[in-house]
């Protein structure tokens, strides 16, 4: 994972990169097969993750951050 103070600098780094992917994916992935597949990448990582405890990526969408439940 990455530390939550790097977040912001480590998507810029990439950000064309993730734009192209998710592109790529639009045009050529059944998207029900893929929301199956990421669903259950993420239940997979994120296990042992509890988001609640960082909400970095909240940071940057809303002042009034709901609590997130897994």
């Amino acid at each position: 994972m990455i530390e939550p103070s790097k977040v912001k600098d480590s998507f810029k780094r990439i950000e064309a990169e993730n734009y192209a992917f998710r592109t790529y994916l639009k045009n050529h992935a059944d998207e029900n097969e893929l929301d199956k597949q990421f669903l259950k990448l993420h239940k997979e990582l994120f296990v042992s993750y509890d988001c609640s405890q960082c909400r970095n990526c909240w940071k940057f969408k809303r002042r009034n951050r709901p609590k997130l439940k897994y």
